[in-house]
């Protein structure tokens, strides 16, 4: 069926079938072996030569992170009404000189890695692992930000990076007074 037809049909917004298409090709459930198998895939030269530990703290403790949202996709079903489903979250980075959308993405990415070797334990809030889960990771430049879409296979698993997303942005924001 050609795309059109098929968005029309569905109701979907080109900018949700895009983000759906783009991001659902990777989080998948997978077993311990298997996410072993992924992570010992990523090429060394990827991760810049920290240590497993110092990576986590720049990730976990990065003051760059200045918001997390929710990351959905809607559709219109045959009764006229938008069902909205969670695939994870989207967190917003300030823009740096020193870091790209790259750069950021192979962090996270050798983050994963690092946590489902057993190289450094997972620390809470962390929306970038999932116990029994390789999540799609996806950065790009969203204006003067950097994006990352994290991606769970899983409503569950999506729910609750989310919320590890929002706990880890209001982390960085410290205490309201």
């Amino acid at each position: 069926m050609h795309a059109s037809n098929w968005m029309a049909r569905t109701g979907l917004q080109f900018s949700s079938v895009v983000v759906a298409l783009t991001l659902t090709g990777c989080a998948e459930l997978i077993s311990p072996a298997g996410k072993r198998e992924r992570a010992l895939a990523i090429p060394a030269a990827q991760c810049d030569g920290a240590s497993a530990d110092e990576r986590a703290r720049r990730l976990l403790e990065d003051t760059a992170l200045v918001t997390a949202e929710p990351l959905t996709v809607s559709r219109r079903t045959s009764k006229g009404q938008y069902e909205t489903r969670l695939l994870g979250a989207e967190l917003r980075y300030v823009a740096r000189a020193s870091v790209t959308a790259g750069h950021l993405q192979a962090e996270i990415e050798c983050h994963q890695a690092d946590v489902a070797l057993g190289r450094v334990t997972g620390r809470e809030p962390d929306p970038f692992v999932a116990e029994g889960e390789w999540l799609d990771i996806d950065a790009d430049a969203a204006g003067s930000a950097l994006r990352v879409r994290v991606l769970a296979a899983g409503r569950e698993e999506a729910s609750a990076i989310a919320a590890r997303a929002r706990a880890l942005v209001a982390a960085r924001k410290g205490p309201t007074k």
